[in-house]
């Protein structure tokens, strides 16, 4: 019997949200990468801070199709999934209207059943009242605020409308969640605060698997920008059975901090994995 090969998958910030003057090398760097991830056939991308919609059509006329929420703000996520090896079709969360292009979904046809991918950006930042306000429009579920500590204790971030949505569907279906969660165990350690530590605690009691933690017994830094401390911010998370189908990627390999820097790479490390469908 044939044994299906598994699907070669990566999460990545490209780094090119924020308007800067060394913006046009990081969107050549994004392009650089894409080339690159192509080369190595990558068949499931997860990206947050896609440069341009050029970017994306770029993929497309690789051989890729995409999933990108509207609308479209500052900062896009997309996800994309090699048209050979998987077939799939864009979906609109319940949340899309709170999330905008942070997080972008699309449904996966595979040997073992559908699978929705999600691409995540949360914000670093506790939810506005007006955020707030367009979420309970449009979904009726409001997570309770964590209490990690500091001055921010008992306040909702968008990590947690953003694991709310994934619980969500999660319930329905099985969930692949990957990108740049701006949580992490370090800045729990280097504050005495447990805001990350309640918050994966959380996605464990709704059944989704902090899947880099669990193969890697710790973390390791993923985000690399100047003056900021190395923190793992990049992370995924999929419903137990999913997780079980993902062997122990290797480790993030460190950008250049020159090409950092200089704006001629990301500013944060990519992560790739394996899915055995």
């Amino acid at each position: 019997m044939m044994v299906p090969t598994p699907l070669s998958a990566v999460t990545a910030n490209l780094g090119c949200a924020s308007p800067s003057a060394d913006r046009g090398r990081r969107v050549a760097a994004a392009h650089a990468w894409a080339d690159q991830a192509r080369g190595r056939a990558v068949d499931l991308a997860f990206v947050q801070e896609v440069p341009t919609l050029v970017w994306l059509r770029g993929w497309r006329a690789a051989g890729y199709e995409y999933a990108v929420a509207s609308p479209m703000y500052g900062s896009r996520s997309a996800v994309l999934w090699r048209t050979a090896r998987v077939a799939g079709e864009p979906v609109e969360l319940p949340a899309a209207r709170y999330h905008g292009s942070y997080v972008s979904a699309a449904r996966l046809d595979l040997p073992a059943g559908p699978l929705l991918v999600v691409s995540v950006h949360a914000s670093a930042k506790p939810v506005s009242k007006g955020d707030l306000g367009i979420w309970q429009r449009h979904v009726s579920d409001l997570p309770a605020p964590r209490r990690g500590g500091g001055r921010d204790n008992g306040k909702l971030f968008d990590a947690d409308l953003v694991l709310q949505s994934l619980v969500t569907a999660a319930d329905k279906e099985a969930v692949l969640a990957a990108g740049d969660y701006h949580v992490s165990l370090g800045w729990d350690a280097d504050r005495r605060e447990r805001w990350a530590e309640l918050y994966f605690a959380a996605a464990r009691d709704a059944g989704l698997v902090p899947v880099l933690h669990d193969r890697w017994g710790t973390e390791y830094p993923t985000a690399f920008g100047q003056h900021v401390p190395r923190y793992q911010l990049d992370h995924v998370l999929a419903s137990r059975e999913v997780a079980e189908a993902i062997p122990a990627p290797p480790l993030p390999e460190p950008p250049d901090e020159a090409d950092v820097a200089d704006g001629l790479a990301s500013d944060h490390a990519p992560i790739w994995f394996e899915l055995r469908t």
